[in-house]
């Protein structure tokens, strides 16, 4: 779920008895699993946690040791994945609706492993905890059914409940400004819809299960396994010093997710100015590849980005960019040094 974390097992001491997971600084949080036990499990990455995973943490082993009684048995294993649901689904809602979050989270998951008429299926809920039904009909019961299976697509629309789980409405999803959105493009409707305490949870037709709250992607289940986003963590890594700009780094990062949820893939490097002679001089990027080039790509590339900086430019073009073949390499002030351009490297580095 923590891309790039290890753990590490030591004899750490015991802090703050009442909590499971324990964030004792950017980079680690300690985990226990029972009073009892000397041994602390140590969670590392070099990219900064906040406390919205060490509570996510918490809540996971909080659910397990609450079956401790089947634990080193098959029992415990079958428990591991609900757990995870519920720990989510206690992160994005209040907890009297949690187990009913953790219930649609599972029934999507069942959704991504089966085909409508041949056709994998797709579907988006929103949830809207204080919002009142005027039919009184249990969403998730219809949404087991043939009939429920394909009422909203998840891309043009989606159906709404309320924290009990009554239907509420069925929503049309209209084009939405990408500015303020921390989601990928393709989903900037629901993303923009699932502000304050609303939240947005879609099923992909490549099985992915994405789950939106503040305007931001917080959680994705891609290639089967469960990864949590916390882009401020992320960002305050990123720019740590101030090499690197705030507001760059929130465009790479958003581009990152466009290139990545879209499925054309993309390469983005950043130089700092301390590196940026040395990038010039060992010709890492061929000289007809840069942008400032007179040749027929760079000159094409050039017209589209028209002197902006990458942070400056449509989110719509940022993709196009970085899904050309190669690496876009920008310099640290987000000036574009190239686009599309095969780095030259030394072997097996």
């Amino acid at each position: 779920m923590f891309t790039g974390a290890e753990t590490e097992q030591r004899g750490y001491p015991g802090s703050q008895a009442s909590r499971y997971a324990t964030q004792i600084n950017n980079q680690t949080i300690i985990t226990r699993w029972d009073d009892r036990s000397v041994r602390r499990v140590a969670l590392k990455r070099s990219q900064y946690f906040d406390r919205t995973d060490s509570d996510l943490v918490n809540n996971i082993i909080e659910n397990l040791v609450a079956a401790k009684a089947v634990f080193g048995t098959p029992a415990f294993d079958d428990l591991i994945d609900p757990s995870i649901r519920r720990a989510i689904a206690l992160q994005v809602v209040r907890e009297e609706s949690a187990n009913l979050v953790a219930r649609l989270i599972g029934q999507f998951e069942l959704w991504s492993q089966q085909t409508y008429e041949g056709r994998p299926i797709s579907a988006a809920v929103g949830i809207r905890p204080t919002a009142k039904s005027t039919s009184g009909l249990r969403l998730l019961s219809n949404l087991r059914t043939s009939y429920g299976t394909v009422v909203a697509s998840g891309l043009e629309s989606f159906l709404a409940m309320n924290g009990k789980g009554k239907l509420v409405s069925r929503v049309s999803v209209k084009s939405a400004p990408a500015d303020g959105i921390q989601a990928p493009l393709r989903f900037a409707a629901l993303a923009n819809w699932s502000k304050r305490s609303r939240v947005g949870i879609a099923l992909t037709r490549n099985g992915e299960i994405l789950i939106f709250r503040n305007q931001s992607l917080v959680f994705a289940k891609r290639r089967g396994a469960w990864r949590h986003f916390p882009h401020q963590a992320i960002v305050s890594r990123a720019g740590l010093n101030n090499t690197f700009s705030g507001e760059l780094i929130q465009a790479v990062l958003a581009t990152c997710l466009d290139v990545s949820f879209s499925k054309t893939g993309g390469g983005i490097a950043v130089v700092s100015r301390k590196q940026s002679r040395e990038f010039e001089s060992q010709l890492i990027v061929a000289e007809g590849d840069v942008l400032s080039a007179d040749e027929d790509k760079p000159n094409f590339l050039r017209a589209l980005v028209n002197g902006r900086r990458f942070q400056d430019l449509d989110r719509w073009l940022r993709m196009d960019l970085a899904a050309i073949d190669g690496s876009l390499v920008l310099n640290r002030d987000g000036s574009i040094y190239t686009i599309g351009a095969i780095l030259k490297i030394k072997p097996g580095s």
